[in-house]
């Protein structure tokens, strides 16, 4: 890392800044291009030079007798077939729950939806009783109008 920005980046970026005449512009690209090089370098590094066979090894010892016996544990209950009894009465009595929430659900919304149509149909009744109260009143204007024409006081 230090390779790579102080011997390499730096000179790499005031050559870019300076004598390409590339400003800030160089500076960045010349840090850019040294950071680039240190994951190249790290991946080569990992890639190629770490034993992962040992390092393998080394976590399987990490891992405590604990987890292991945890482990074995649920493979002789799996083997057993005790979780899928256990899931099974789950599933049943989650399926039930649900029929359960569903029908009240569904009896709101029919609930809801004779409400809305009560509300609707008086709207409705509103609305034809307004529509024939303007009808009787243009009744009542055309009239006066018409009496007006013949007795021409308009």
């Amino acid at each position: 890392m230090f390779l790579s920005f102080y011997v390499f980046g730096i000179p790499l970026a005031l050559l870019f800044a300076f004598v390409f005449k590339w400003n800030v512009v160089g500076l960045w690209a010349g840090l850019s291009i040294s950071l680039m090089t240190v994951a190249c370098f790290f991946f080569i590094y990992i890639v190629f030079f770490i034993n992962w066979e040992k390092e393998v090894e080394l976590a399987k010892e990490r891992v405590s007798m604990e987890d292991n016996e945890i482990i074995e544990e649920e493979e002789e209950i799996l083997e057993e077939g005790g979780y899928s009894k256990e899931l099974n009465e789950n599933l049943e009595e989650t399926n039930e729950e649900l029929h359960q929430d569903s029908d009240v659900i569904n009896e709101e919304l029919n609930e809801n939806c004779d409400e809305i149509n009560i509300k609707k149909e008086e709207n409705d009744e509103e609305i034809n009783n307004q529509s024939r109260i303007e009808e009787e009143e243009s009744e009542e204007l055309k009239d006066e109008s018409d009496e007006r024409i013949e007795k021409n006081d308009y």
